[in-house]
């Protein structure tokens, strides 16, 4: 998950559920449902292009689902585009599905798009 509220203490199990919700803080990007298993597990960012044309990389690394720790493996970004403000969230691979994430965007507690 990416926030942009700098204020928040909420910090949101991996296990997954329905957006909007009130263990997510507003102002959210979310890939919901991964975990942190190995020590090659890994948060990367990455810019590409110049301005104006320029995209913003988040990368979950080697991620998993919660309880799947050595069974399997996913790869995810949350991108972030400059001259369109567009964003986009990327399935890059997965290992032995299956895989159930929350996708989306937590604007308030009333307004998210899944």
């Amino acid at each position: 998950m990416l926030t942009f509220t700098t204020s928040t203490t909420l910090l949101p199990s991996s296990t997954n559920d329905t957006i909007p919700n009130s263990s997510i803080p507003n102002s959210s990007i979310m890939i919901w449902g991964l975990q942190k298993q190995l020590g090659d597990d890994a948060i990367a960012a990455q810019t590409y292009g110049n301005e104006p044309n320029r995209q913003h990389w988040i990368k979950f690394l080697s991620y998993s689902a919660p309880g799947a720790i050595g069974q399997q493996w996913t790869y995810w970004s949350i991108v972030l585009e400059g001259t369109t403000n567009r964003i986009y969230i990327v399935d890059e691979r997965t290992f032995n599905t299956p895989l159930t994430l929350t996708i989306g965007i937590q604007v308030n507690d009333s307004t998210a798009y899944q």
